[in-house]
């Protein structure tokens, strides 16, 4: 008896639902945890400290001016200089270049640096920092 049509009859599917924006943010934010060290900082907290960062600088830069803010970013003028418009907004921009550009760029430099420490390490620290005597 030869087949029925039915059997070898294709059924067209329906294309999944396209994704919602709240699981494509959920499905982003949790991948962070794939990344490590260097990957991960620069993801998870120099990016909101850089955004933070940037949009203070770029909102005193705006009302104060972008040479005046500078100065006082790096330390050349004091943010109660008379020469400042808006001593209110300069404070934080000077703070933040004081504080939070080298906590930054620190953290940045420790990672690379610990990073590659860690990948020419052949023995561990606990063998090379041992006396001759004691193994």
């Amino acid at each position: 008896m030869p087949p029925s049509p039915a059997v070898n009859a294709r059924v067209p599917l329906l294309p999944p639902p396209p994704d919602r924006v709240r699981d494509r943010l959920r499905r982003w934010v949790r991948a962070w945890g794939a990344y490590t060290g260097l990957r991960h900082w620069l993801l998870v907290r120099g990016t909101i400290l850089s955004a933070i960062f940037a949009a203070l600088y770029l909102t005193s830069g705006v009302v104060i001016g972008w040479r005046t803010t500078y100065d006082v970013a790096i330390g050349i003028t004091s943010p109660g200089d008379p020469s400042v418009s808006v001593p209110a907004l300069a404070w934080p921009v000077s703070l933040a270049g004081w504080l939070a550009a080298p906590a930054v760029f620190g953290a940045v430099a420790g990672v690379v640096i610990s990073v590659a420490i860690a990948g020419r390490r052949q023995r561990p620290i606990g063998e090379v920092l041992a006396k001759a005597g004691d193994s």
